[in-house]
């Protein structure tokens, strides 16, 4: 699985309407890769970080908006 996903991101990521489904596979990939290694959970946040620059600001407006809701 994470082959298939390390070989499929470079599309998924350059293509604008497949960047969240990216976004999601690759958080989730990297989130058990802390959980279960956790000597790589630095990696595992380095690459979190990365993700979140293909994230545009209305996107981070939304998820602001849907997390204050979710708040209340």
């Amino acid at each position: 699985m994470t082959l298939l996903f390390e070989l499929e991101a470079p599309v998924l990521f350059c293509v604008r309407k497949l960047r969240p489904i990216a976004f999601v596979i690759g958080m989730g990939l990297h989130l058990m890769i802390a959980l279960m290694m956790k000597d790589l959970i630095f990696f595992s946040a380095q690459m979190w970080t990365f993700y979140a620059l293909f994230v545009t600001p209305e996107q981070w407006r939304w998820l602001g908006g849907v997390l204050r809701a979710a708040w209340r």
